[in-house]
């Protein structure tokens, strides 16, 4: 969704927590009244269903196709342009502009309701003929001539409900509306069949009248005389503003009624009644956040409009909101949509399901796109609206008039989803051209997660077992559910919160002492350096009476190492090779992995060296994520809540990555090497000579997003030149089993004469490097560690080097080689003196690091 543009050269001012509050409270509002009123219509539908079945139903939906479309056509977009002339002449103060204003409202009202019933009276023959093919029905369409006028005369009340932002009152309208109808409809009905579907349509639109009227009546307005012109004026600017919402509606209406007819034509009456009972569950959820869009963000973005970045950061804003909300019930009614059929209609209605699902895709990108189109309203551009709107039809109609004779009744939602595709591509370049329009990267990144998991459990649905499909749709109703509550939580102050939310936000932020457990950290070990890195971490966290929860990735001797380090742990999930689409596959499964046993354990903070799917569980789950890193190169990384790295490392650059920076001294390796003691026992486990140079070998990273395939031209030139020296024994520590396997085939002499081996087992890396003479590694974490206890060590990585690496090099305690040529003259075999490394008493980076880990499972 949107946010500012970047060059923008007015930058917006920020926005208070208010604006996401009061998107909040009325689309809570709208939406709970919507609730209510859709339990009310489930006791409608069904008796509708009942007594009708597909046939009446279906003549129902042409019948309110009728008279959505004469409102369009007489309406002028009165209940729109009234919105806005209402709330303008609040906003001025001006007591008698305001009784003036709704003066004239209401008289227009009246008017276009006596414009439209005679209107529908006099075209009653001809539309009857055109919809049925004969003018049986030509009567029955005359007498919805009263259900037009009725309707329009409402909406000059509800616009003024809506322009004085009596968001309340509408609610309560929306609720009192549907019961009275539903009370006084169904006898009709009942009665009379199908031909009482006409007495109780007139019947609903005469109650929800009468509601509108009784609210309206509590607005107050002073006593007024308004001359002729007055008059003329006031209309003449409430029509012209309303032509563009008409020919809008107008359109939409068309477009709705063309397509039942296609339905009606090629498929019959009974595909017309499925058509609509699909839609009308298709909208059912996501109506009453368009509603709500409709109701509350309009008049607000309108105040901010000659302002971009405002209006833009506006629209981010309320596209975020809409998209948080609508998404898991958009994932609920595919999942559930043969459930939702029997539930609303009867079991004749389950041929719908699939074009039910197909339109419940359409409506998940008309969530995207409507905010995008109210910028187009609101800075007043008419043509450019219409034209939008007229591209939007024109592609819905051919596409359904091409897919429903293709696919049959599947084709009219397949078709209603392209032409959504179509509309949120047109309006996007449009708003992008007005006023600098971008999505923000926030709502880039939730939208591609929600329509990635909306479009899997559908495409689930479509390849695999029924009850395979509903338990993956049943999973991502609640991933998605659980992270949009989270984010909802985070976005709101608590204080500003709706009663229930602001509940539940004490509930989840309960001190972790009052639970009766000391607060959780979860800590992932992804990859084989972050397990003596974690190590003292994890020791000084327990010490402080915090409760470690440990996970490992099957990769890279991570398990291994951990046992050696006397850290149980978790497995779960493995490397998944070096191919992208792989990796991006083993990224979702891991992440998918790990949800069930954090759900199990709740911890209060989730930390790693830069777990991607760590990041994307906590994501998901709603739990702050902290990353420690110290390359600042590293791509694809989700953004973290807090990234703390080494102070060497620029804040901007770290930025990136995360909301708030941490900073700790020196480096990385500083954690663990400043304790290290070593272990003379691995001279012997490795037979390493006395009389020999010891060097130890790191191979590229080959499998890794960062890798240059330079480092193996210089790996391969350094073995070679190893091998040619007697002086040299090579220990070789392959990243993987793979890795070993593929060194082992192109080099096997070496191995045969143990001029070179490869341990058998995972060994202690640290104290490895310290009982070498020299380091050569194609990775970061040996050559800092090397670096750390002052072994002499040469680099061959050849990605992008890092602030660290730069820093050790500049100190003379890094030698990079980038060249073979370099390979084969900077290299000092030499023995080294081997003085005892003396462990510091002060160990500030990992003191610092626990400290700052503490402070945030605290909530500071």
């Amino acid at each position: 969704m949107p946010v500012t543009a970047a060059t923008d050269p007015n930058p917006p001012q920020p926005l208070s927590a208010s604006s996401y509050r009061d998107i909040l409270h009325s689309t809570l509002l709208i939406g709970g009244s919507t609730a209510v009123r859709v339990l009310i219509g489930i006791a409608r539908t069904k008796v509708m269903a009942v007594l009708l079945g597909p046939a009446g139903v279906g003549l129902m939906g042409v019948y309110l196709s009728i008279i959505d479309l004469t409102h369009s056509v007489a309406g002028m977009g009165i209940n729109n342009s009234g919105v806005r002339q209402i709330a303008e002449s609040a906003a001025s103060g001006d007591a008698l502009r305001m009784a003036q204003t709704i003066v004239v409202l209401r008289r227009v009202a009246v008017a276009l309701g006596i414009f439209g019933g005679l209107l529908l009276i006099l075209l009653a023959r001809p539309i009857a003929q055109a919809t049925f093919g004969n003018d049986a029905h030509a009567t029955a369409v005359a007498v919805l001539s009263l259900a037009v006028f009725l309707r329009l005369v409402s909406d000059g009340q509800g616009a003024l409900i809506q322009g004085m932002r009596r968001i309340a009152d509408l609610a309560r309208i929306s609720v009192l509306g549907a019961l009275c109808g539903t009370l006084a409809s169904i006898p009709f009905v009942y009665y009379l069949g199908q031909d009482g579907v006409v007495p109780a349509l007139v019947t609903v639109t005469a109650l929800t009248a009468a509601t509108f009227w009784w609210y309206s009546q509590k607005v107050h307005i002073e006593p007024c005389v308004l001359s002729h012109a007055q008059i003329r004026h006031e209309a003449t600017a409430l029509l012209k503003l309303g032509f563009a919402f008409m020919a809008s509606g107008l359109l939409i209406t068309a477009a709705a009624y063309i397509v039942r007819l296609f339905v009606l034509r090629q498929a019959g009456l009974g595909a017309a009644g499925l058509y609509q009972a699909a839609w009308t569950l298709g909208g059912l959820y996501t109506g009453f956040i368009l509603h709500a869009m409709g109701t509350d963000f309009y008049p607000r973005l309108v105040g901010v409009i000659t302002d971009n970045g405002r209006a833009n950061q506006m629209v981010n804003q309320q596209a975020q909101i809409s998209l948080l909300l609508a998404a898991p019930g958009v994932i609920a009614t595919l999942t559930f949509a043969s459930l939702v059929i029997a539930l609303f209609y009867t079991a004749e209605f389950s041929a719908a399901i699939d074009v039910l699902r197909w339109i419940c895709l359409g409506m998940a990108l008309r969530v995207i796109t409507w905010p995008m189109g109210y910028i187009i309203v609101a800075t007043n551009r008419q043509a450019l609206f219409f034209g939008v709107e007229l591209a939007w039809t024109l592609a819905n109609v051919g596409l359904s008039w091409w897919c429903v004779q293709r696919f049959g009744l599947n084709g009219a939602g397949i078709a209603f989803f392209g032409s959504y595709v179509f509309h949120g591509l047109v309006v996007y370049a449009v708003v992008r051209r007005l006023t600098g329009f971008r999505w923000s990267r926030v709502n880039a990144r939730t939208g591609l997660l929600f329509i990635s998991a909306i479009g899997l459990v559908f495409v689930g649905f479509q390849l695999l077992p029924p009850m395979w499909a509903i338990g993956m749709g049943t999973l991502a109703m609640l991933v998605s559910s659980g992270y949009a509550l989270q984010v909802l939580l985070v976005l709101v102050p608590p204080q500003q919160l709706p009663g229930p939310l602001r509940h539940l936000r004490h509930l989840r932020r309960r001190d972790a002492a009052s639970q009766g457990r000391a607060r959780q950290i979860w800590i992932d070990l992804d990859n084989s350096p972050h397990v003596p890195f974690f190590r003292p971490i994890v020791d000084e966290l327990r010490g402080q009476g915090y409760t470690v929860l440990l996970t490992a990735r099957d990769a890279f001797q991570v398990t291994d190492l951990a046992r050696l380090n006397q850290m149980p742990c978790i497995t779960v999930g493995r490397h998944f090779g070096k191919n992208k689409l792989m990796k991006a596959l083993g990224l979702l499964v891991r992440a998918a992995q790990l949800l069930p046993l954090i759900v199990r354990n709740r911890p209060d903070l989730a930390v790693s060296h830069g777990s991607r799917a760590q990041i994307m569980a906590a994501r998901l789950l709603g739990i702050p994520a902290v990353v420690i890193a110290d390359y600042e190169h590293v791509t694809h990384v989700n953004r973290a809540d807090v990234m703390i790295v080494p102070e060497i490392i620029p804040s901007d650059v770290a930025g990136r990555f995360a909301d708030r920076v941490f900073k700790y001294p020196g480096i990385k390796e500083d954690v663990y090497a400043a304790a290290f003691k070593p272990d003379p026992a691995i001279v012997e486990e490795l037979g390493l000579a006395a009389d020999k140079i010891v060097v130890t070998v790191r191979p590229p990273a080959t499998e890794a997003h960062y890798h240059n395939p330079e480092s193996e031209a210089l790996f391969a030139a350094v073995i070679e030149l190893l091998a040619q020296d007697a002086r040299v024994q090579v220990v070789l520590l392959p990243r993987n089993q793979r890795q070993g396997e593929q060194i082992a085939r192109q080099w096997p002499e070496h191995l045969a004469s143990g001029k070179m081996s490869i341990p058998g087992r995972a060994v202690d890396g640290l104290n490895l490097v310290w009982h070498s003479d020299l380091v050569i590694s194609g990775g970061g974490t040996m050559n800092r560690e090397a670096a750390a206890l002052g072994v002499p060590v040469y680099s061959i990585f050849r990605g992008p080097i890092g602030a660290v690496d730069r820093y050790l090099v500049e100190q003379g305690r890094l030698v990079m080689l980038e060249s073979i040529e370099d390979v084969r003259t900077r290299i000092d075999l030499t023995q080294r003196h081997r003085v005892p490394p003396v462990a510091h008493a002060e160990r500030s980076a990992l003191h610092t690091i626990v400290d700052q880990i503490a402070r945030i499972a605290r909530g500071e």
